[in-house]
């Protein structure tokens, strides 16, 4: 196995090793910061190169803190044994420690509603450690044309060219999550097209489609695009031109276009496509009169909210080219309904143009399904990318 640095820092979960990712009692935590797990002597050498400055960091911090709170010898003494003695993990997920049984049953209603989550997201994450998962393994074959609208949600989607693709094992439940995740962006996509009837019978009203993707970052540069258009020639019956222009201050690419239409499959082949996607580095507005017009607009997961009315606000001037368009329909995704609620809420109010809702924010049925921790909010400990959408 290979335990090289890079390959063990991907994720940290404090239960396990940090390096070979082992649970289990013989599982110690460092003695200095109690902060991080080693199943062996060997993989806490191994990690202590790494490892050494932050240690000493928590260790002195956490002698501060213990000075400030503890009003004896006896509250610093009792303090010491729960950390090192009392200290219980939940056996189920091993996300969450309690130093007593009294806190563990305070907080059981609350960690119950999550712990089937965190502990998927753990899996998933152990799952990519330990398996040799590449993209190739999935593929987007081509629907039945008697089938005339999306389904329900995801999973029932990718059934409809896989029958295979949600089995009972938890092998095949992350295998599912992991496929899924490939083409939850493109779903989302024709969802907010079939909604706005844009698509309709798995029709567009042209053969050639222009797709904007706002707000763009290193993520949609890693995009698996070849599957991600496929899904789109094989849903949209009738569409051979497909560009994409995808625009961000964050993307390190500007001018690059990438040709996809080579690795289309045949059956796409056979209506002699052409597609491609363009980055561009910059702001929206900035850049979107050099572009063509588009035929829908799309900010995943956006953070309009992040920094309004704030000096580093960089969605405020673009907020008009979003909706420039009475005719073209903008999709908007976010983490959490609240933060949905909020982007829709400034775009309202600050597009000079009018806007009509389609779409009233809701739980996005095509999300990614796989659950991620959430460090910023301490109620709810996991969300999904492009979970809820308008």
């Amino acid at each position: 196995m290979d335990y090289s640095h890079a390959r063990y820092n991907k994720f940290f979960y404090s239960n396990l090793c940090h390096v070979c990712k082992a649970a289990g009692e013989y599982v110690k935590r460092c003695s200095l910061c109690k902060s991080i797990a080693y199943c062996s002597k060997d993989h806490q050498v191994l990690d202590w190169e790494l490892h050494k400055h932050l240690c000493k960091i928590i260790a002195k911090n956490d002698k501060a803190l213990l000075r400030q709170c503890m009003q004896n010898f006896q509250d610093f003494k009792a303090v010491k044994v729960m950390k090192s003695v009392l200290w219980k993990n939940c056996p189920d997920c091993l996300n969450v420690s309690y130093c007593s049984e009294e806190h563990k049953n305070e907080f059981a209603v609350k960690h119950s509603q999550y712990c089937d989550a965190l502990k998927l997201c753990m899996d998933v994450d152990l799952y990519y450690f330990n398996e040799n998962y590449t993209p190739t393994d999935v593929e987007v074959k081509v629907f039945d044309d008697t089938i005339k609208a999306l389904p329900n949600n995801l999973e029932e989607l990718m059934s409809l060219y896989d029958k295979d693709s949600r089995g009972c094992s938890l092998d095949d439940k992350i295998q599912f999550i992991i496929k899924s995740d490939y083409i939850a962006p493109a779903a989302t996509l024709l969802y907010g097209m079939e909604t706005s009837g844009l698509v309709q019978n798995r029709l567009f009203s042209r053969e050639a489609l222009t797709v904007h993707i706002v707000g763009a970052d290193i993520t949609e540069t890693a995009w698996l695009w070849e599957l991600i258009t496929e899904l789109l020639f094989h849903w949209i019956r009738n569409v051979n031109t497909l560009d994409y222009h995808v625009v961000g201050p964050e993307l390190f690419y500007d001018g690059i276009e990438e040709e996809l239409t080579a690795q289309l499959c045949d059956h796409c082949k056979i209506r002699k496509p052409r597609t491609a996607v363009t980055f561009h580095s910059g702001l929206y507005h900035e850049i979107e009169e050099t572009l063509s017009k588009p035929d829908v607009v799309v900010a995943f997961n956006s953070g309009l909210h992040e920094y309004y009315n704030n000096s580093t606000d960089s969605w405020k001037d673009s907020i008009n080219s979003l909706t420039k368009y009475p005719d073209v329909p903008l999709v908007l995704t976010a983490y959490t309904l609240d933060e949905i609620k909020q982007d829709v809420d400034i775009v309202r109010v600050n597009s000079e143009h009018k806007v009509r809702t389609i779409l009233e924010p809701e739980r996005n049925r095509f999300s990614n399904t796989r659950p991620i921790r959430d460090w910023e909010n301490e109620n709810v400990p996991v969300f999904y990318i492009h979970n809820w959408n308008m």
